[in-house]
């Protein structure tokens, strides 16, 4: 069996989440080695929305095969040896895992990656004379390669997706799945044009990114507000979604809406989790002990990617400046949740409210959320902080588009350069 610390630098974040949980559930076990079981145990519980759609894709119950993994777990076999070591099933999904990474230009294994493992074992039956997939621009290519594996020969396939809400690139999701699947099956395209969501006055502010979209006669006109920065902890009621590019600066004002003695939830509880377990890895004596120690480490991994960016080709680099954006997302949310807080247990019992449960405002919550985590939903009022969306590239404009289309009847833009009235 090969050593565990040879593959460690070859996963993301969510893949080192992955890779952490098989790693914990084995030392759990005293079994000290890696096998497929572990992973997909891990999977299960780290990517539980991939890992049910995928088996439900594969006709099985997914309850019964997390009951399998336990019962195989449970009758697993024992590593002696030093270290934690990997079985060779195991070693070799990781492989087939990093060249699908490569083959989309990433050096990395996303935990979306190992969700290939019914590709890499066979497991795929052609059983379906229907097969519909949904949200197709999000897909990877190994749950594209899924859905095609599951289909009869003589079976028809729909897709359904919206090029201009790609936005998981990151994820490893497949940015041409569309046109790719459009291609293998000869399909027919029929548009989709219309939305009976927004506002109208929200839609001609849409049209800026995707200018066939049209509003339905009987929407509501709707209205688009822009106001300071400042003013949304005022404003946010019961409902409402204040959405972010990026994680630090709604961790801010869900702290602020907290204190105010508004009921506030931030989407995202594998968020929550990568938090809490950064939190215990810098191990910090005090709070001003944890200001410094997620300084250094902030600035340990920006020097790290910073080494690898100079010989990256273009589509790498524009990956390793994600990771970069991402680490310093992480470590604004980590000073953020520690202000006043007295101790540690206090850092993480802040984390551990605010993202307990991806609930929306359904229940009488002020929901924050990245774009990404909201992609899907829907409020009548929405803010959305202008000032972290960005418009180099497409997929950036993705994000705006898929933010102002969140809003059914209000749409507030808060800037910091506008107006305090």
């Amino acid at each position: 069996m090969a050593d565990i610390d040879a593959y460690k630098d070859k996963f993301s974040d969510s893949g080192r989440r992955v890779l952490e949980t098989a790693l914990d559930e084995s030392r759990r076990r005293d079994q000290n080695y890696v096998s497929i079981e572990h992973v997909l145990h891990a999977v299960a519980r780290e990517e539980d929305d991939l890992f049910t759609s995928t088996m439900r894709d594969l006709a099985v119950d997914p309850r019964s095969v997390r009951l399998l993994i336990e019962k195989r777990l449970d009758s697993g076999r024992q590593h002696t040896g030093k270290g934690f070591r990997i079985a060779p099933e195991t070693t070799e999904l990781f492989k087939r895992a990093m060249d699908r990474a490569r083959s989309q230009g990433r050096r990395v294994i996303d935990g979306s990656d190992m969700i290939f493992l019914p590709v890499r074992n066979g497991w795929l039956r052609p059983m379906y004379d229907e097969v519909i997939v949904d949200e197709a621009q999000d897909m990877t290519t190994a749950q594209l390669e899924i859905a095609l594996g599951v289909m009869k020969p003589t079976g028809r396939m729909a897709v359904v997706g919206d090029n201009r809400q790609a936005i998981f690139g990151f994820r490893g999701a497949d940015s041409n799945s569309l046109d790719r699947l459009k291609q293998e099956l000869n399909a027919d395209e029929l548009g989709l044009t219309r939305t009976y969501r927004c506002g109208k006055v929200i839609v001609e502010r849409a049209q800026g990114f995707v200018p066939d979209l049209e509003a339905d006669e009987n929407n509501p006109d709707g209205e688009i507000v822009e106001v300071n920065t400042s003013k949304i902890v005022d404003m946010a009621g019961p409902g409402d979604f204040i959405l972010s590019r990026i994680n630090a600066p709604i961790v801010s004002i869900a702290m602020q809406l907290l204190r105010r003695g508004k009921r506030t939830r931030i989407l995202g509880r594998d968020i929550g989790k990568g938090l809490v377990a950064l939190v215990r890895k810098l191990r910090a004596n005090s709070v001003p002990d944890f200001h410094r120690k997620v300084e250094a480490w902030a600035k340990k991994e920006h020097e790290r990617l910073e080494a690898q960016i100079e010989e990256a080709k273009p589509g790498r680099k524009a990956t390793i400046q994600s990771k970069m954006e991402g680490i310093t997302d992480q470590a604004d949310m980590l000073i953020s949740l520690a202000e006043d807080a007295t101790g540690m247990d206090q850092i993480i019992s802040r984390i551990e409210d605010l993202f307990s449960k991806d609930e929306t405002g359904v229940d009488g919550l002020v929901t924050c959320s990245s774009v990404h985590k909201a992609k899907g939903l829907e409020a009548n009022r929405v803010f959305v902080l202008q000032d972290t969306m960005r418009s180099w590239n497409i997929e950036e404009q993705n994000i705006e588009y898929v933010a102002i289309t969140r809003a059914k009847q209000t749409l507030v833009i808060a800037s910091q350069n506008f107006e305090v009235k």
